[in-house]
């Protein structure tokens, strides 16, 4: 993994129906200084190509989520494409989880 500073717990392929886009959901902890207490984070990873797959993670705090905070830019907004896209990208390192 890219950034040592990640520990994937548990990640899974979901679909968006019968004929949806699939995509990864990944629970982590980030050892990240920007967040006190809880460093349990949730990624949505969409894409069937690691490139994809980095560039299209969406990342929000776990603990922030659980307070209804789903704003941008006022506390749960993480960058998942340079800070945990990659990390997430090759725990999972499956990109066609159909075949």
């Amino acid at each position: 993994m890219e950034a040592s500073n990640i520990r994937v717990l548990k990640q899974d392929y979901h679909r968006n129906g019968v004929g949806g886009n699939g995509f990864v959901v990944s629970l982590f902890e980030w050892d990240t200084d920007d967040v006190d207490d809880d460093k349990r984070f949730v990624g949505i990873s969409f894409g069937s190509s690691r490139e994809e797959f980095i560039f299209n993670t969406a990342v929000l705090h776990l603990g922030q989520l659980q307070d209804g905070n789903i704003e941008f830019a006022r506390g749960n907004s993480w960058r998942g494409s340079d800070h945990c896209g990659p990390a997430l990208a090759d725990a999972w390192n499956e990109f066609d989880p159909e075949e």
